[in-house]
């Protein structure tokens, strides 16, 4: 798990390398931001409670990044670790 924020142009890389549409899905708009983790101080995640009585203490946790279509403000997401793997793999000079 990686401690340093992930950079929105880092995403946008990692995107582009896996011919991910950055368009929004719901209303087919162009203009998608990234939830800046450099810029919020603060990352995604989501909590996964366990069965039988969905507690949160010792609960799974997901870290995720968000993109946000600045027209209709559908939200998608994708996992983070797989971009922090491919961001140690891809480099840029």
């Amino acid at each position: 798990m990686s401690k340093a924020p992930l950079k929105s142009s880092d995403v946008m890389r990692f995107l582009a390398a896996k011919n991910a549409n950055k368009g929004c899905s719901a209303c087919g708009g162009t203009g998608v931001h990234i939830f800046n983790e450099e810029k919020e101080g603060a990352r995604t995640i989501l909590v996964a409670p366990k069965f039988p009585d969905f507690e949160v203490v010792g609960a799974t946790t997901v870290e995720l990044v968000m993109l946000c279509c600045d027209n209709c403000a559908a939200t998608r997401m994708h996992q983070r670790q797989p971009i922090v793997d491919w961001l140690s793999q891809n480099r840029t000079t």
